[in-house]
């Protein structure tokens, strides 16, 4: 299992500096009391929601295309918190385990301190089993 966390700062600042409507309403709750800015703030997190949407698709596209030259065999599994970034089950023969670190090394190094990644396994394969279609 490749899993990659969002390093919420970072992730947070990027979305922000993406986006004028965010950073307008940043700038508009700075310093302000919280009953105040109630409606900028829920505006800010849905801006930061919907940013992270996308940018966890592009995230995990960028990682199942890093990881095809190793096997096709992966299941991209939903996000369990709002901070993963990639979750992707992954079938490979235990020979090809230093190329599964190199590039999930190098994709770590790419994102630059933005997302962690982690390789969890081996685990038992049932991302990958084929459940019969039922008889009509």
């Amino acid at each position: 299992m490749i899993e990659g966390r969002y390093v919420e700062e970072c992730i947070v600042r990027e979305i922000v500096d993406e986006s004028p409507k965010a950073s307008a309403l940043l700038e508009s709750i700075r310093g302000q009391p919280e009953v105040l800015t109630r409606d900028a703030r829920i505006a800010l997190g849905e801006i930061i929601g919907h940013s992270l949407e996308a940018t966890r698709e592009t995230d995990t596209r960028t990682t199942l295309d890093a990881l095809s030259p190793l096997t096709d065999t992966v299941t991209v599994r939903e996000p369990t918190h709002d901070e993963d970034a990639v979750q992707i089950a992954i079938l490979l023969e235990v020979d090809r385990q230093d190329e599964l670190e190199q590039t999930v090394g190098d994709l770590a190094a790419c994102w630059d301190n933005r997302v962690t990644m982690r390789i969890l396994g081996p685990m038992a394969p049932y991302d990958f089993v084929v459940r019969p279609k039922p008889e009509d």
